[in-house]
């Protein structure tokens, strides 16, 4: 047998990065982001349509990384996801933010990737693990190591029987301000993926950019000038409140008013609430000053205090997302700085081909002077502006550095364009260097090492309990695969699952006997297992737990339990031939029923469509792998001995009415109107919530009428509502007889 490993996405350029880790019948998922391209923002998991995953493991909490979260916990309900305590608390921020921003005005051919209930859903399914910290799954063990580059972000090491292989999301050799430099614990590791996304480049000294930044800062205020930052909300923000704090302390900056607006707000809090996630220039400020980045004059912007402090004169530095001037509180800003030559905008992190700070960085080129256009308004460009290079990232050398600790067997290249690729590889001596291709599996099979871990615990400290949020406290983390002799994973994977509160394990100590009795409070009622005394208290645990499965799992109607002696005849693939013929039929996906039974999972498939509802028995395995395929074939079996009988399909509803556009294009080419339009297109609103006007108008020959004004979050909406008019018009009045 080998390990396989399949990049879904984010392999040959930055963005959704994604990749599907299989060790025999172990499926497991590290990382599943989104790329800003509307086309196709998500990795490909079609590749995953057809199995089933155990798992799913984050690096760290950056969108490119977490942003398809709620897509894939949709198609995979039952699979735990694990990260770190504080990208957990940063995730919940992101998934907040991102729907905020879809709920915004429409664009052409832009949908909302997922809903309010699918996030609550996957952050109900997310699972704390700590650095140094090691989960079982199946055939992988997989643990958890610092990164450094953000808060909380991880490498993430996994054993397997064929081979260990190290994951390195995205990281940073030297230390920050926020987060320490990166200890690299003496693992031996066989496959090394890395990112390659500053591979080609060599990174300028930081403390000279900080310095250049300061300096420069300094001479806006001398003339009594505003600074605008824009910045990432996660890590480059932090940055540089720690920048211009220290800066202050050491009476290199003045002080002046510095703001801090956007999700910067929120993302700094968790920063503070995780200090044992925080490098040591971040703890000697908490221990100094309490909060690490809020002062008398470093203050929060509401939503009131934006306006006043956009317009008013003075001095002042205000700290914005989004880093790349695309939207949010830092583009409200630029409008208001942009135009005046006091003051300037100073650019710290990487900007996107399209964004306006790369387009504002292209001025320079041209003396500094042009147009930028911000919010869909074009402004003219009389402030100061400059970049500087503060990057959280890996440069070459430092990624060779990785390599060479390491000496890998085989390394993997991701998370970079091919340039990066092609100048690193002229320079490593490993073995085997592969650039990563989305959807291409990769096969490895290498003879198991001893993993000291002894050695690896000196490197890596286990964060301490007592300074974590009491959320993330002794995290007991069910394992994927329910087994029937451990009834208190079952019970805590239940609960999960119906977004029950944990259990309690109410314990009394009576000499060297222990006695236990579980407690829930759900469905409004609650529920008391028996007690039972032991010298064990973990035996004595699962005998209540146990008995309180009972409870709260009584037999199910009609399930059929499948033995161990019987589990050999659902190894086959049954799942995605169902499917196939599901496609080949014109019959809608199945769909999977599952809930926990006594015995492990308890699985049914159904295909439901108008005319049509056909469903398997339930299935009951100590291993949910068994019950799926046993479901699969026997809802297989029931659609080909009804191929013959099946209902024709419903006959298509006509879209017309629902498209007024439509409806009218119909009505112009029969000739029963001469043509409609639109005009005196308007938009008002702020950048983040614009909104437009506009007039419909239809002619019939020369005669013309034009409609009163329609509003909508977008012009396709506007025109929408304009269309519908005319069209209810012209059904009501006749058509030409109106005039």
């Amino acid at each position: 047998m080998t390990l396989k490993i399949t990049p879904l996405g984010g392999a040959s350029q930055i963005g959704a990065s994604s990749i599907l880790v299989q060790v025999d019948d172990t499926k497991v998922v590290i990382d599943c982001g989104v790329r800003f391209e509307p086309d196709r923002p998500l990795p490909d998991l079609a590749t995953l349509s057809a199995t089933t995953i155990d798992a799913v493991l984050i690096t760290h909490a950056h969108s490119d990384h977490t942003g398809g979260l709620p897509v894939l916990h949709d198609a995979f309900p039952a699979a735990p996801i694990y990260m770190t305590p504080p990208t957990l608390d940063l995730v919940r921020i992101l998934q907040k933010d991102a729907l905020k921003l879809m709920g915004l005005a429409e664009r052409e051919s832009e949908f909302p990737l997922y809903s309010k209930a699918q996030v609550e859903g996957m952050l109900q399914c997310c699972l704390p693990v700590q650095w140094g910290k090691t989960i079982s799954i199946g055939q992988i063990r997989a643990t958890w190591l610092p990164a450094g580059h953000i808060l909380g972000a991880s490498m993430i090491y996994l054993e397997t029987p064929y081979g260990h292989l190290l994951f390195t999301g995205d990281y940073s050799i030297k230390g920050q301000l926020t987060v320490d430099n990166l200890k690299l614990p003496p693992l031996p590791v066989d496959i090394l993926v890395t990112e390659t996304t500053y591979g080609n480049r060599l990174h300028e000294d930081r403390g000279t950019s900080e310095n250049l930044l300061i300096h420069e800062i300094n001479e806006v205020i001398e003339r009594e000038g505003r600074v605008l930052i824009p910045a990432f909300a996660i890590g480059r923000a932090q940055e540089l409140l720690v920048i211009l704090r220290l800066a202050i302390e050491q009476n290199r900056l003045p002080k002046v008013p510095i703001y801090v607006d956007g999700m910067v707000r929120s993302v700094s809090d968790v920063y503070h609430q995780h200090p044992s996630y925080c490098g040591r220039r971040l703890k000697y400020l908490m221990k100094k000053y309490g909060h690490p980045f809020f002062s008398e004059d470093i203050k929060r912007v509401d939503d009131k205090l934006r306006t006043k402090i956009a317009t008013s004169q003075g001095s002042a530095i205000i700290i914005a997302s989004s880093g790349m001037l695309s939207g949010g509180a830092s583009a409200f800003y630029a409008k208001h700085f942009i135009g005046n030559e006091k003051d300037a905008i100073f650019i710290t992190g990487y900007q996107d081909e399209e964004s306006p700070g790369r387009k504002l960085l292209e001025l320079a080129s041209k003396g500094g002077k042009g147009q930028l256009k911000l919010g869909g308004e074009s402004f003219e460009v009389r402030c100061t502006f400059s970049a500087y290079r503060l990057s959280a990232h890996a440069d070459k050398g430092e990624i060779m550095g990785l390599i060479s600790k390491y000496s890998p067997r085989k390394v993997l290249l991701v998370h970079g364009d091919l340039p990066a690729k092609e100048e690193l590889k002229k320079s490593l001596d490993a073995t085997e260097v592969v650039f990563g291709l989305e959807g291409k599996v990769y096969e490895a099979s290498y003879r198991p090492r001893k993993v000291d871990w002894d050695k690896i615990a000196k490197t890596v400290e286990a964060v301490p309990t007592d300074i974590t949020p009491k959320s993330s406290q002794n995290p007991q983390h069910a394992p994927p695969e329910l087994h029937w002799d451990n009834p208190k994973a079952s019970l805590l994977e239940l609960c999960k699952m119906r977004g029950w509160p944990e259990p309690q394990f109410l314990t009394r100590k009576e000499g060297a006997l222990r006695t236990v009795k579980a407690k829930l409070e759900a469905k409004d009622k609650i529920f008391d297992g028996k007690a039972y005394t032991h010298l064990e208290t973990l035996a004595a645990e699962q005998l209540s737990a146990q008995d309180l499965l009972d409870q709260l799992c009584p037999d199910i109607p009609e399930l059929e339990f499948i033995c161990e002696e019987k589990a050999g005849d659902y190894q086959s693939n049954f799942k995605g031939p169902l499917f196939e013929q599901c496609l080949k039929l014109k019959l809608p996906e199945p769909i999977c029923e599952m809930s926990v039974a006594p015995k492990g999972f308890a699985i049914r498939y159904l295909i439901q469509r108008e005319g049509l509802a056909m469903a398997s028995k339930v299935y009951s395995s100590v291993r949910k792998k068994v019950s799926e395929q046993a479901a699969c074939k026997d809802l297989l079996d029931q659609l080909n001995q009804s191929i013959d009988k099946l209902p024709p399909l419903p006959p298509k509803e006509s879209k017309s009415e629902e498209n007024p556009l439509v409806t009218l294009n119909q009505l112009k080419q029969k000739g029963m109107v001469s043509d409609f339009g639109y005009c005196e297109l308007e938009q008002s609103g702020a950048a983040h919530a614009p909104s437009f006007g506009l007039k419909g108008w239809v002619a019939f020959g020369e005669k013309k009428m034009v409609f009163e004004k329609t509003t909508g979050r977008s012009k396709k909406e506007a025109q929408k509502k304009a269309a519908a008019y005319i069209l209810q018009y012209v059904r009501d009045h006749g058509g030409e007889s109106s005039f």
